[in-house]
């Protein structure tokens, strides 16, 4: 068992705040409950003295009547009163008497010796009966009439036996005391030896802890008297095989990083070879797909000038197909750079009025809507933070998509709003145009995907796909919601960073 000292200084000296101490609210928890029980024991030995003190006092009175009451009725008869008030002299001599009174019979005090006590006391009446003998000389008897004189009234004072009370409770509270504080220390020091300082090993061995250092088990240093098992040794046990579970779950989450690291390295390369191979892909679409298209747009103009007036109607109508196919096919280059150079453009992060970007918008669509019956229905937009050539792109393509898909409709109605939802803000942009089947809207945002036939509605199938690289760009989201025939909600993020 270790020593005082050496407890005093990891229980007291702990830089922990000592409430927190199992060991000092154990022994306050002793200490509370024995002087619960103490006063509880205190409280009936004291009634206990008491009452046998109470039943002495008690016992004197009742040695009064045997002793003295013959003698007093005997004086009393015979109107000695100097006898009388020797007798009750002796009487008040006697432990714990403070008065005596001789009472008539309707008990007007006769005679009194002592003095009348208002502290607790005990009291009796003893009555005083005389045997008169009665001589009958015609019968040769003698009869005795019993004659009431009065009574004796006697008080005994209870002071002595409240003043032993008083003594034996300062004695007893010292004595529990001192014993409840003895077995409450031993206690306290038991707990700490078998317990507490274990506890503490276990905790320190816990702090120290290294994830990538468990190959040294949990190891408590107990005396012979605890050896075999107990609950300190369970804890030990289911202590050190999660410990050995811990450094198998290690040794499988090291491997499996590994093996991420290595896929995540893997997945990178085919990304760089990929992204070179779209480089390569756009530089040849730029310079060599442009050249044979510009060759075929000059001779075009060159075959109009020197056989437009040879040709027919038919022929004319071939070279306007042949023009307007490549006109068609330019566009869809231009679209197809600006799809790959936007995975790559810088981004300048800065804040955004929406609505102000929006406005700007709608203005440059004001041929489009010429000669429609369009209701925009706008409501306000927050402020973000975004690159505005990327964001007025995503609402030049989602503006352009439903002026064009709302063309065939006479009340082309467009609403843009936005709201919140997960501590982000929605914007959306709504029309009654001719919507789309959900079956196929995993095909909406993919390059040269298309949900419409060309000659209904014109378009290289780039735009979406090119506004889902923006949005995933600024960290958002989009997606699409529509019915053939009633209409699309298109609605996006920019992230919570934006």
């Amino acid at each position: 068992m270790p020593g005082l000292l050496e407890i005093y200084k990891s229980v007291f000296k702990d830089n922990r705040k000592l409430p927190h101490r199992l060991a000092l609210r154990l022994i306050t928890r002793t200490l509370l409950f024995s002087a619960l029980i103490t006063l509880i024991i205190v409280s009936l030995e004291l009634y206990t003295e008491f009452s046998h003190d109470k039943s002495i006092v008690e016992a004197h009175l009742k040695q009064i009547e045997r002793t003295a009451i013959k003698s007093i009725t005997q004086s009393l008869w015979n109107m000695d009163p100097l006898q009388l008030k020797l007798q009750m002299e002796g009487i008040l001599s006697e432990p714990d008497i403070v008065y005596i009174e001789i009472r008539e019979i309707n008990r007007t005090p006769r005679f009194t010796v002592g003095i009348k006590h208002q502290t607790p006391h005990v009291s009796t009446e003893f009555p005083l009966i005389y045997e008169q003998q009665i001589e009958d000389v015609n019968a040769n008897k003698t009869y005795v009439m019993p004659m009431v004189l009065g009574n004796l009234y006697v008080e005994a004072s209870l002071d002595t036996a409240f003043q032993q009370t008083k003594d034996r409770v300062a004695l007893l509270l010292v004595a529990q005391t001192l014993k409840t504080l003895l077995v409450s220390i031993f206690i306290f020091f038991l707990f700490y030896n078998l317990v507490g300082r274990h506890l503490s090993v276990m905790a320190d061995y816990a702090r120290a802890l290294n994830i990538d250092k468990l190959e040294e088990p949990l190891r408590l240093h107990r005396s012979e008297l605890s050896a075999g098992t107990d609950e300190l040794d369970d804890v030990v046990i289911a202590f050190n095989e999660m410990l050995s579970g811990l450094k198998q779950a290690t040794l499988e989450n090291q491997q499996l990083n590994a093996e991420l690291e290595r896929r995540v390295r893997d997945r990178t390369t085919q990304l760089e070879v990929t992204n070179a191979e779209l480089e390569a892909f756009s530089y040849s679409v730029s310079h060599d797909l442009r050249a044979p298209l510009r060759h075929i747009s000059g001779f075009m103009d060159l075959l109009k000038q020197r056989s437009n007036a040879l040709l027919d109607e038919k022929g004319q109508h071939y070279i306007k197909v042949i023009e307007k196919s490549a006109q068609e096919m330019e566009q869809l280059i231009d679209h197809l750079l600006n799809f790959s150079r936007m995975g790559k453009t810088e981004m300048k992060m800065i804040p955004l009025k929406m609505e102000w970007i929006v406005k700007d918008v709608l203005n440059n669509f004001q041929q489009e809507q010429e000669g429609r019956h369009i209701e925009w229905k706008i409501s306000p937009l927050p402020e973000v933070r975004g690159d505005r050539l990327m964001i007025t792109q995503v609402w030049v393509n989602l503006i352009s998509n439903a002026l064009k898909y709302t063309s065939h409709r006479v009340h082309a109605v467009i609403e843009i709003g936005c709201f919140r939802q997960d501590n982000e803000t929605v914007f959306y942009i709504k029309d009654n145009g001719a919507g789309f089947d959900m079956r196929y809207v995993d095909k909406l945002f993919g390059v040269f995907q298309r949900l419409h036939n060309a000659t209904e509605f014109e378009g290289t199938g780039i735009g979406l796909a090119n506004v889902r690289r923006i949005i995933h760009r600024h960290g958002g989201e989009i997606r699409a919601e529509g019915i053939v025939d009633q209409g699309a909600t298109f609605y996006f993020t920019l992230g919570t960073n934006c």
